[in-house]
């Protein structure tokens, strides 16, 4: 009895239930579905069981009563249960699509950032080129060796849209090769990675910013100019890059307010949530201590 009344509403919503819903309300719609297929479950019943085609209509009548009352009842539950899970689905895909924005938002702002950055380093360099060509010309040629190899890894970071710590390194030893061509003795530089971490994958222009930084706010304003160390290694759980700088400190300059560190930042709480920071110290006796920590199982 429970198989013939059980398939029998099931039947009534697949064939009849979305035109009933769209002719009213989904609560509403349950009781008409319910009703003809208790009907239709109780006249299988009574033929099969006791070959009375109006057997539960004729002797238990409440019977009807009782079974529309538990059967909305029991659709209302299911029907909710049935409801939270497609919310659930719902939500999950509206998740995944908020997921799915924010990387297309991050790789827009990636190319956003890029686009401010190499106009105007590029022009600069190109014309310490120009000046370089008749007075230094193996500077001139260093400086376009240089260029092209930065400009070539700045594509390719572009397109896949992550890096290695290896390209990163070699992306700002190109960058610093060219800022030591124009600077001579005022600017000197050291990279030390770790081995551990040579290979391991990271979101481009993470580093890039801090050394620009490092030089256009620390080292440049600094009569005697100075030196940026960057030191890549493994802390414990943390991966740790540092941009150490000797210029002329924070006070000074302040470059808590600088454009490329609060891009940084904001890549920062895009990618990692709250769990990659950037902190700026003093380098004391001057100079400024710009250091990267990212969780090691995100990169």
């Amino acid at each position: 009895m429970s198989l013939c009344i059980g398939l029998s509403i099931q039947t009534s919503f697949l064939m009849i239930g979305s035109r009933l819903e769209q002719m009213m309300p989904r609560y509403l719609a349950a009781i008409p579905n319910v009703v003809i297929g208790f009907t239709t479950g109780l006249l299988l019943g009574g033929i099969l069981i006791r070959g009375n085609l109006m057997f539960y209509f004729d002797d238990e009548s409440s019977t009807v009563v009782l079974a529309v009352f538990f059967g909305v009842i029991g659709y209302v539950i299911f029907r909710g249960r049935v409801r939270l899970i497609d919310l659930r689905a719902q939500v999950a895909e509206q998740a995944l699509a908020k997921k799915q924005q924010e990387k297309e938002f991050l790789a827009s702002q990636l190319k956003l950032l890029q686009a401010q950055i190499e106009p105007h380093f590029l022009f600069n360099t190109l014309s310490n080129v120009v000046g370089m060509i008749h007075t230094n010309p193996a500077g001139a040629e260093n400086t376009l060796i240089n260029l092209t190899k930065l400009l070539r890894s700045t594509l390719e970071r572009t397109r896949d849209g992550e890096s290695t710590i290896n390209d990163e390194v070699t992306l700002l030893r190109a960058y610093l090769d060219i800022q030591k061509t124009r600077m001579q003795d005022r600017l000197s530089y050291s990279i030390n990675v770790q081995s551990e971490c040579e290979l391991l994958t990271l979101a481009p222009l993470l580093l890039q910013p801090l050394v620009e930084n490092a030089i256009i706010h620390g080292i440049e304003p600094a009569e005697s100019g100075g030196e940026v160390v960057i030191n890549i290694l493994f802390e414990e759980d943390e991966l740790v890059m540092q941009v150490i700088d000797n210029g002329v400190g924070i006070v000074e300059h302040g470059p808590s307010t600088s454009i490329g560190l609060e891009n940084v930042r904001k890549r920062l709480e895009t990618l990692y949530d709250n769990a990659a920071h950037l902190y700026l110290k003093t380098n004391h006796p001057h100079g400024v201590i710009a250091e990267l920590r990212l969780p090691a199982d995100k990169k």
